[in-house]
């Protein structure tokens, strides 16, 4: 049989019992389920300077790429691809640099042959008032002479010391020399046929080759009056 002891022990053990449960109770209450919190993830306030970096549902770029939200920036060189009404780039401006002039022709030199014994019309030096001889054809410069053109009287002018042809008077047998051009008339020369006359001689004197019996070097050239010899008719 209980005693009045044992009774009164019991209730008051019960009674803590009930504390102790309803405790736990309004602990339970005021939390949330475990199941409700295990698929929270805690997400910090958003910095006002820039995006927050542990955003939970943002992925990690790839190492080096760009940012998705920015636009590359045009080149210069080309239209936009961020700009759908930009027109292709304009094609650049043709140069406006003046072409380079045209380099000019070579003067043409000829060799002069006189017909009498095929020697050539030769300088015998290159300084001024040097003579003027018939020589064996060699090809050099002293032997290379511009002008002699058909239908103009003009300068003829020798290759190695740029001199003119040029007749010391205009007397028969002047002296034939290279001096310095001036475009007197004494040193103009006029074509005719196989003929080279010297204007400024209106008796009509003729580039001469001296005559003589054999072919001979160094014989001078002058100026003589004209006649159908073939000391005076010259090829070039």
């Amino acid at each position: 049989m209980l005693t009045r002891t044992r009774v009164v022990g019991l209730a008051i053990a019960l009674a803590a019992v009930g504390s102790l449960a309803a405790g736990l109770v309004a602990v339970w209450n005021s939390q949330p389920s475990a199941r409700a919190t295990a698929g929270l993830v805690r997400r910090p306030a958003t910095s006002p300077s820039g995006p927050r970096r542990d955003n939970a549902d943002a992925r990690p770029s790839a190492p080096g790429a760009a940012n998705p939200l920015l636009r590359p920036t045009a080149t210069a060189s080309a239209a936009s691809n961020d700009q759908p009404n930009a027109g292709p780039a304009a094609a650049p401006a043709p140069s406006t640099s003046p072409r380079p002039a045209a380099a000019p022709s070579s003067p043409s030199y000829y060799t002069v042959h006189n017909k009498a014994h095929n020697l050539c019309l030769n300088a015998m030096n290159h300084v001024n008032t040097a003579n003027v001889d018939v020589w064996n054809c060699n090809g050099s410069w002293y032997q290379d002479w511009l002008g002699l053109k058909a239908g103009s009287a003009e300068q003829v002018v020798n290759k190695q010391s740029g001199l003119c042809l040029t007749a010391d008077s205009v007397a028969n047998g002047a002296n034939v020399v290279i001096a310095t051009c001036a475009g007197s008339q004494n040193q103009l020369w006029l074509v005719s046929g196989a003929r080279v006359y010297l204007k400024a001689a209106s008796s009509g004197l003729c580039l001469n080759e001296v005559l003589t019996a054999t072919a001979t070097n160094e014989y001078n050239a002058d100026a003589a009056t004209c006649s159908s010899g073939t000391n005076q008719q010259w090829t070039w």
